[in-house]
Formats: C-alpha cells, sequence, structure tokens
C-alpha cells in the first residue's frame, strides 16, 4: 500500500514548521539538536519517505553519482567502490553501481539512462572508449571521472601504471630464475590487460634466453584460470612462471596445478594482480601487485567534487602500484 505520508503531517507530529523539515532533509547540519531530534522521530512514526525526484526537481541538483564499471564482481572493483561510496557519502552525496560485464551495448544504455536522471556526476570504469559517452554527458552538465582507464583529454582521471604493474610482476619471475613465463588471462580489447601485457613484454626486451607466452580468456574470474591450468599442463613448453592479469585468475590457476601435484613455485611460479588477500578468502599466500583500490575511488569522488565547482577540472592522479612477494612465487635459489 502507497505511503502518502507528506512534508506537512511530519512538520504538525514533530510541532515545527514545514520549511523546518524541509532544511532538515536537506541540509541536516543546518538544524539544531532538538529539533532534529523531534523531526527524525515524527519521519520514524510516520514511515515518511523523502520524495528524492520531487526533491531533485525543486533544488535542481541530484545527489546521485553513478559508478559504471565492467566488473564490479571483481574484489577490486568492489573496493574501489567501497572507497568512493565512503568518500561521496561524506559529501552528502548517494553512490549507485551499474555493472557492463565488458558489453558496449549496456555501457552506452546505463550511461544514456544516468544522463536522463541527471545524476551529479558519474565514474565510469569503462571496458571501451569512453570518448562519445563523455562528450554526451559534459552537454547536458554533467561531469565525469575515469578510472583505472587510459586519460582522455581534457577530463579527470584516477589511473593506476598498469604498465609499470606488469614490468614488476614479471621482473620478480625473473629474479626467481624463471624463463618461461606464461601471461594469463583476459584479451587485448581490454585496456588494463593491453598495459600489463606491454609491461611484461618490456620486462624480456632485452632477454633473448626468455620465452613469454599468452593465454587469452574472454573472463578473467577464476573458472578462467582453471581452464588456463589446464592449457599451461597440457603444452608442450610447459612455462616455470605464470603472471596472471588479476588475483582471481591467478587463484583458478593454482587451484588447477596444485591438483595435478605441481610444486607451486618450485615447478611453477605465480603472481597475481590486484591484491585482494585482504578482501577474499584463500589468497592469502598468493604473490602479487598492489594497487590503492579503495584510495583510487575516494579519489576519484574527490575530483569530481572538484569538477563539480570548477567544470572543465581536469587533472589525473596515478596511482603506482607495489610488488607484494609471497609463498606462490618465492624460491630459494
Amino acid at each position: 500500500m502507497p505511503n502518502h505520508v507528506r512534508i506537512r503531517d511530519v512538520a504538525e507530529r514533530a510541532g515545527v514548521s514545514v520549511s523546518l523539515v524541509s532544511t532538515y532533509l536537506n541540509s541536516p547540519d543546518k538544524v539544531g539538536e532538538r529539533s532534529s531530534a523531534k523531526i527524525q522521530r515524527a519521519i520514524d512514526d510516520l514511515q515518511f519517505v523523502p520524495n528524492e525526484a520531487a526533491r531533485q526537481l525543486r533544488n535542481g541538483v541530484s545527489r546521485m553519482v553513478a559508478f559504471v564499471a565492467f566488473d564490479i564482481g571483481d574484489p577490486f572493483f568492489t573496493a574501489v567502490a567501497r572507497g568512493a561510496q565512503q568518500r561521496a557519502a561524506e559529501a552528502g552525496l548517494r553512490l549507485v553501481l551499474a555493472e557492463t560485464r565488458g558489453d558496449q551495448q549496456t555501457e552506452t544504455e546505463y550511461v544514456a539512462l544516468f544522463k536522463e536522471q541527471r545524476v551529479r556526476g558519474v565514474l565510469l570504469a569503462p571496458a571501451h572508449d569512453p570518448a562519445s559517452y563523455l562528450t554526451g554527458l559534459r552537454r547536458y552538465g554533467i561531469e565525469a571521472v575515469l578510472i583505472d582507464h587510459a586519460p582522455a583529454p581534457g577530463w579527470p582521471a584516477v589511473v593506476v601504471g598498469n604498465r609499470a604493474g606488469g614490468r614488476l610482476a614479471v621482473e620478480h619471475l625473473l629474479d626467481q630464475g624463471c624463463t618461461r613465463i606464461a601471461v594469463a588471462g583476459g584479451t587485448l580489447d581490454i585496456p588494463q590487460v593491453v598495459d600489463r601485457r606491454r609491461g611484461a613484454a618490456d620486462s624480456v626486451a632485452d632477454r633473448s634466453d626468455v620465452l613469454l607466452m599468452s593465454y587469452d580468456s574472454t573472463t578473467r574470474d577464476v573458472s578462467a584460470g582453471r581452464e588456463i591450468g589446464h592449457r599451461l599442463l597440457a603444452s608442450a613448453v610447459r612455462p616455470d612462471g605464470v603472471f596472471c592479469v588479476n588475483d582471481s585468475v591467478a587463484a583458478g590457476v593454482r587451484e588447477t596445478l596444485v591438483a595435478a601435484a605441481t610444486d607451486i613455485p618450485g615447478d611453477i611460479a605465480i603472481i597475481g594482480y590486484n591484491d585482494i588477500a585482504t578482501e577474499a578468502a584463500g589468497f592469502e599466500t598468493l604473490s602479487s601487485i598492489r594497487v590503492p583500490d579503495e584510495h583510487l575511488g575516494s579519489t576519484a569522488v574527490d575530483l569530481l567534487l572538484k569538477s563539480l565547482d570548477h567544470p572543465g577540472f581536469a587533472d589525473q592522479v596515478e596511482f603506482t602500484p607495489e610488488l607484494i612477494i609471497r609463498a606462490s612465487s618465492r624460491r630459494t635459489l
């Protein structure tokens, strides 16, 4: 049954003016403690739900920030969203999530939907070239920040040095004595995967004694890693080191290799990317490349807030990845 409680009903129950209730709903910090308590008690008693659409229509400003990402199920993006949500809440904004699974049509439709809703801003972690999205958003007065994607001229962005991260991972495997190295997971239509593979290639550019192999997968989850693990075991040239484009793929590879009685890291050393050891069980011994995921999200919101105050603001912040060595790759040479 619909709830038709109005602001006027809340005001009457609380014994205050309608304007004071409105102020409490929009700027609670401007209302005194006693009045706030009375208004909130009336809201709870009457089960009043503010009409956000009407509030936005009156004020002309939305409190909604959209985060469009291609894989919210990836613990990395989950952590980024958590950091963005916390910072948005501190600024009086609310974060909504949209997952595209890398599908360009879905990505286009979500951006169009948020444009129609006149959201306050968009945090965009696209799987495809976002140029057309960005132009359309700004035409409607909506600012956007790119997350973990190659910066676009004239737009703020927070990025990870993925090429440097790929280089760190493979240099570590080289230091452990690996000479047949597989780069596992993803495809070349994903910018982050491209950059990580480029970094891997940089590491062996002057090493004629090292073989670098690529194992693609259409997804980048544990099941993709398991399938890659079987391919590694069946390969005529079995690698002695594996750099996986994320930790989920690395976990799947390791699971398959361990089930086949492979010595990790003695026979095959494994390193992942994103360091989700603190986010999910089973990753505690996995070497990885760490990026400050939550800080990435909060920084993206900070850039968005600045761009709201200064349209056209286009600062770009790059985070440096860090090598984290654990048992899955550490050998005694």
